[in-house]
């Protein structure tokens, strides 16, 4: 039972369907923080000042997070590895200018997240690669 819970979570990439499967968490870690991110802004607007610092210009991280979830959705190993040091730095930023993590499980979940999402594009072009299914057509 633990072995399948760990294999959800942490799949075996051994082709290229398997490295987009493990890709997908970090398209899903992405997508957290810009739900969560698009909740206090509105929370936020709502009761007419910021929660927890994260106010109107949040929307612009918000924005590159989304390009970010796109971009490791379409494989590219350039956004699974920007997502990740991103969250890293804004994590880091927070804790360093005083804001806290009430919640310590999330930012480990989202970190988990991009991690599988580098894994799964850097191993989708190793196997696509090793398919010989990214070699120009001959004449």
């Amino acid at each position: 039972m633990a072995n399948n819970a760990m294999q959800s979570f942490w799949p075996k990439i051994t082709d290229v369907e398997s490295a987009k499967a493990a890709s997908r968490a970090g398209v899903a870690g992405a997508g957290i923080v810009v739900v969560v991110t698009l909740a206090f802004v509105v929370w936020g607007l709502l009761r007419g000042s910021p929660v927890a610092n994260i106010g109107i210009a949040a929307l612009i991280d918000a924005g590159l997070f989304l390009l970010i979830g796109f971009g490791i959705y379409r494989m590219s190993r350039v956004a699974a590895v920007a997502g990740l040091i991103l969250y890293l730095v804004e994590l880091w930023f927070t804790l360093k200018t005083g804001g806290t993590s009430a919640n310590v499980v999330l930012p480990i979940i989202i970190i988990l997240a991009f991690l599988g999402g580098i894994r799964g594009t850097f191993g989708y072009h190793k196997h696509k690669r090793q398919d010989g299914l990214d070699a120009e057509p001959r004449a």
